[in-house]
């Protein structure tokens, strides 16, 4: 499902998922929220990888440019306050579906 905007696409990802819970709540009566973040996305694509993972790495390994392919919100998975090398770890283990690593928290 696209939306556009009256001079085409909408581009900005927040925007076309506020569209899509007001679609969703205009056309089908739903009124819980539906989840706008996913922690472990790393690169905001949609689906949770070792991608993100390898991403997440170089980004704290300080690769160059790497702090510009992160969405930051979506890295703190262990929701300390800072990024470490045990969110990769954490993100690996749910990749790999270890037990007690199913899902993985939500930002709020």
């Amino acid at each position: 499902m696209e939306f556009f905007e009256e001079n085409g696409p909408v581009e900005n990802i927040e925007i076309a998922r506020f569209m899509a819970k007001s679609y969703t709540d205009e056309h089908f009566g739903q009124t819980e929220p539906m989840p706008t973040e996913n922690t472990g996305d790393v690169n905001g694509d949609g689906n949770i990888t070792t991608t993100d993972a390898v991403i997440l790495s170089r980004y704290l390994a300080n690769w160059n440019e790497y702090d510009t392919r992160i969405v930051a919100e979506y890295c703190n998975i262990d929701t300390v306050s800072k990024i470490t090398s045990k969110d990769i770890a954490i993100l690996l283990r749910h990749i790999g579906n270890w037990n007690g690593y199913e899902t993985i928290p939500m930002n709020p």
